[in-house]
């Protein structure tokens, strides 16, 4: 695999980073994950745009690079079309709260093409971790709350709540809920990550932003999770208890659909 490292590309073996990196000391920088089909970059310019907000939340300066031109090289020299790719800035070296260096910049790329197709025929199983979520609204490399909340669910995804013990999200998604035929989903206010597939859904279908509790999700009709690698993703069971009828529902297909649709004009 050949991996962009600060300005060349480079054998995996042979790309490193310093022990002194601030994201391996303190979880001290932003990424995203970002998803080609067919050789193209979905929702290129809303990531990076998104990558802006969090350097800037953050106070990081972001390398002024040409992200897309790191990309596409990238993919090319894997020789991948189907691919999701991560892309890591750190602050830079530097051990305790004094101001740092350069920022390091890392990008890598891997053959995707989607999930099990029956992870979408019949759902997946989810718990309601005690782990809350961090109410940053910046897609940081501090992970760790998220990483135990999939510890303590045992695999299955990790719904996560808020401080003030809404449902916020999922461990690495967005949560959306079908009741009495409206389609809900937490508002950013909750200090959730602005997720780009909760962005398209948002776009696709008519979506209420509003507060919910653990109660109104045991009693939804319908749940469904966002990212980039999910797409759409049904929930047909959390704790044990079966959602609506038990089966990906109506909306989450359509949902679905639609998203499939903006994949296609995509590739072409």
């Amino acid at each position: 695999m050949k991996v962009y490292l600060n300005g060349r590309f480079i054998s995996e073996r042979l790309a490193r980073v310093s022990v002194f990196d601030r994201s391996f000391l303190y979880g001290d920088g932003i990424f995203e994950t970002l998803r080609s089909y067919c050789g193209r970059i979905f929702k290129e310019e809303e990531h990076i745009n998104r990558l802006r907000r969090s350097a800037e939340a953050i106070y990081l300066p972001l390398p002024e690079i040409d992200y897309s031109r790191i990309f596409q090289k990238l993919l090319k020299a894997n020789n991948l079309s189907d691919a999701l790719l991560r892309l890591t800035i750190s602050r830079g070296e530097g051990w305790g709260i004094e101001p740092c260096g350069i920022p390091n910049v890392v990008c890598f790329a891997k053959d995707f093409s989607d999930w099990p197709s029956k992870m979408y025929e019949k759902g997946i199983s989810s718990v309601v971790a005690t782990r809350k979520r961090p109410a940053t609204g910046v897609k940081s490399t501090n992970y760790l709350e998220a990483i135990l909340a999939r510890l303590e669910a045992k695999g299955k995804e990790a719904i996560m709540l808020s401080e003030d013990g809404f449902v916020a999200s999922a461990g690495t998604s967005n949560i959306f809920i079908v009741k009495d035929q409206r389609l809900i989903t937490p508002p950013l206010s909750l200090g959730i990550l602005p997720g780009i597939t909760r962005g398209v859904v948002l776009e696709i279908a008519k979506v209420d932003a509003e507060v919910f509790k653990i109660e109104e999700l045991y009693q939804a009709d319908e749940v469904f999770l966002t990212n980039t690698s999910y797409e759409i993703m049904p929930v047909t069971e959390i704790d044990g208890r079966k959602i609506g009828d038990g089966l990906p529902g109506p909306v989450a297909k359509r949902v679905l659909w639609e998203f499939k649709n903006q994949i296609k004009k995509l590739a072409g």
